[in-house]
């Protein structure tokens, strides 16, 4: 979350996205009516403080289908909810376009060019970008914690691999990736504490990435990488 933690309002939208999977999460766990209408005011009032709200409506559609498919879930209760929360979004003063709003911004080449945070985790001006290479790692950890336990919560694997692909696709992707992606490996964490000796030594290693990362970042990270220099001219 490093290179997009200041005061803006997509900060709204981190922590809404964190308000709307507890909400989800307290609605699996208890199955109270309550957490999950609770979500309608919530999208109402994200949607008139940051256009990241359409995230939050494909957080809710990934989780309830993920949902659907571990537990056979009521899909048609489920889509009468999400219809309700997304007909909520529409009470701003833009409308229907504050919906599509992303959608058209996104789909812009040479906006995605000229906008840093926009562009692609790919782009060669973060080839050096110290970002790149925590995003590669927690998601070969994002993987692995999935693969290695049998019992998967899907409602979590879903919204963890769709956040996973906006991050690559786009760098402003990094912050959302980051509030689901401690859920998903709590989750699926589980398979290491089964035995001693690799609980003490996973979490000696967090610990020692954590600081050595910290250590790195400091003295030699470019969390944001840079663009190249522009090609010199020839003199005349």
């Amino acid at each position: 979350m490093a290179p997009r933690a200041f005061i803006r309002p997509h900060m709204f939208t981190a922590l809404f996205l964190g308000v709307t999977l507890l909400l989800l999460r307290l609605d699996s766990a208890t199955e109270h009516r309550r957490y999950q209408w609770a979500l309608v005011p919530l999208f109402a009032l994200w949607a008139n403080v940051h256009s990241g709200f359409t995230l939050g409506l494909g957080l809710v559609l990934t989780y309830w289908e993920g949902e659907t498919i571990q537990r056979q879930r009521d899909w048609k209760l489920r889509g009468l909810g999400f219809l309700i929360i997304a007909l909520a979004t529409l009470v701003n003063p833009h409308h229907i376009e504050a919906l599509l709003y992303p959608i058209h911004l996104m789909s812009r080449p040479e906006i995605r060019a000229n906008i840093a945070e926009l562009r692609s985790v790919l782009h060669p001006a973060y080839r050096d970008a110290l970002f790149i290479k925590v995003l590669i790692a927690s998601g070969a950890a994002l993987v692995v914690t999935v693969i290695t336990n049998r019992r998967r919560e899907w409602s979590l694997v879903l919204p963890g691999a769709l956040f996973l692909f906006l991050a690559v696709l786009s760098i402003r992707g990094s912050s959302e990736y980051a509030v689901i992606l401690p859920a998903v490996l709590g989750s699926h964490g589980a398979v290491l504490s089964s035995r001693r000796f690799v609980a003490y030594a996973s979490m000696s290693l967090v610990i020692l990435l954590t600081v050595a990362g910290g250590v790195g970042a400091f003295f030699w990270g470019q969390p944001m990488g840079g663009d190249p220099p522009p090609p010199s001219r020839p003199g005349r």
